[in-house]
């Protein structure tokens, strides 16, 4: 017989973030994710890599996430996206859902590194 065992999601980590009128309890719930890319990766004004900067999140950050298009991640607290996989530009995985990086990702401060070189997204 053939078949393959079903793909387990990774688990993903929730934040009660903001009062919503018709959400469920009155709040909504956005997914955690954590920059694990150094030194930083940054936030976009669109889901485009060639996108108005708006600024970064350091290696360590987490950030709330109310949706994905493709492998951008929208921010749910503040303007614009996140490129989550950064391999179509050489750079490899830049965040992780925060239950699964939490496991992986050494403590901050821990690793030295400046604003130059290999910024993410």
């Amino acid at each position: 017989a053939s078949g393959s065992a079903p793909v387990e999601e990774p688990p993903r980590a929730l934040v009660r973030a903001e009062p919503a009128a018709g959400a469920e309890d009155g709040w909504l719930l956005h997914e955690e994710w954590v920059v694990v890319h150094s030194p930083l990766v940054f936030v976009r004004e669109e889901p485009e890599d060639e996108s108005r900067k708006l600024g970064y999140k350091w290696r360590g950050e987490r950030v709330a996430v109310s949706g994905e298009r493709g492998p951008w991640l929208k921010l749910a607290l503040e303007e614009g996206w996140m490129l989550r996989d950064g391999s179509a530009l050489g750079l490899g995985c830049l965040l992780e859902p925060a239950a699964r990086a939490s496991k992986a990702l050494p403590a901050p401060g821990g690793e030295a590194g400046g604003a130059a070189g290999g910024q993410g997204g």
